[in-house]
């Protein structure tokens, strides 16, 4: 078994919470070619390899009770580029998962109402917010195509469509269902990222 292609890269890569997409080239083909084999492999030394249905793969957390520090700060930071894309009367997911951003550009401390969003997770000036886009390129969600530019990639709509779901909620739901999205999204996460 142990002669499937690419095994140990992409162990490798998945065992740090990476999320393994088509931008990762041979490593996602032999995954694509053969999804089965390597979930058997992982599954038989207790990891469990999820492919998600938009064709990205990644490891589930082993510890259901690991809570990383950076998904709080992650759900905040893709609630606020969704609350600003919708008020600006664009499609939300098309306008996220296509367009270049830049980190001067973002809307994210434009409102009061967003800057105390941040506060509650610790971000507390625009120069936090490259470290979370340095944490999204750390696990396959996100790519710097600059110096200050940046593209999410497909994995990122692991967090998109958790955002997108609270964002349908009736608001006296909405508010419950802020507090408990990065909790939820930690317990599908990868492994903790400590740095972040």
């Amino acid at each position: 078994m142990n002669t499937l292609p690419h095994l140990q890269a992409i162990f490798e890569k998945l065992k740090n919470g990476y999320h393994l997409s088509h931008e990762d080239g041979p490593l996602h083909a032999a995954l694509m070619q053969d999804p089965e084999a390597y979930a058997d492999y992982f599954a038989a030394i207790g990891i469990t390899l999820a492919q998600h249905h938009r064709d990205f793969f990644y490891f589930e957390a082993q510890d259901r009770e690991t809570e990383s520090k950076s998904w709080p700060k992650v759900a905040v930071f893709c609630y606020i580029l969704i609350d600003h894309t919708a008020s600006q009367g664009q499609p939300i997911e098309d306008t996220l998962m296509t367009s270049t951003f830049s980190l001067r550009g973002l809307p994210h401390f434009a409102l009061d109402s967003h800057r105390a969003l941040l506060r509650q997770v610790e971000v507390h000036e625009p120069d936090d917010l490259r470290s979370i886009v340095n944490y999204l390129e750390r696990i396959g969600w996100a790519k710097w195509v600059g110096f200050e530019e940046f593209q999410f990639l497909r994995p990122f709509y692991r967090m998109l469509e958790k955002c997108l779901e609270m964002s349908r909620l009736s608001p006296d739901r909405a508010d419950e269902t802020v507090a408990e999205l990065p909790e939820e999204a930690s317990k599908d996460a990868g492994a903790e990222d400590k740095d972040a």
